[in-house]
C-alpha cells in the first residue's frame, strides 16, 4: 500500500477509495493469514491516515506490518 499527503490509497499501483479498501481486503481475507502488509507513506502523510489504513487491515487478520516512510523533500 501506497498512502500520499492527501490521503489517496493505492494497492498494488491501483487507486482506491476507502469503502474499496475494506471490501478488497475482505474478499481476501483468508488468503492474508500470516502475512505481512507493507505501507509506503511520505513523511506529509498524516500519522491517522496510516493507522486509518493499519486499523482496517487488522480487522481483517492482517497484524504485522513493514512501514516505510519517504523523507520528501527537505
Amino acid at each position: 500500500f501506497t498512502i500520499d499527503r492527501e490521503g489517496k490509497v493505492t494497492w498494488s499501483g491501483e487507486l482506491l477509495n476507502w469503502a474499496s479498501i475494506e471490501e478488497r481486503v475482505k474478499a481476501k481475507e483468508t488468503s492474508f493469514k500470516n502475512e505481512t502488509a507493507s505501507i509506503r507513506a511520505d513523511k506529509s502523510t498524516p500519522h491517522g491516515t496510516v493507522i486509518q489504513l493499519m486499523d482496517i487491515l487488522r480487522a481483517h487478520g492482517i497484524l504485522k506490518f513493514a512501514l516505510d516512510v519517504d523523507p520528501g523533500k527537505n
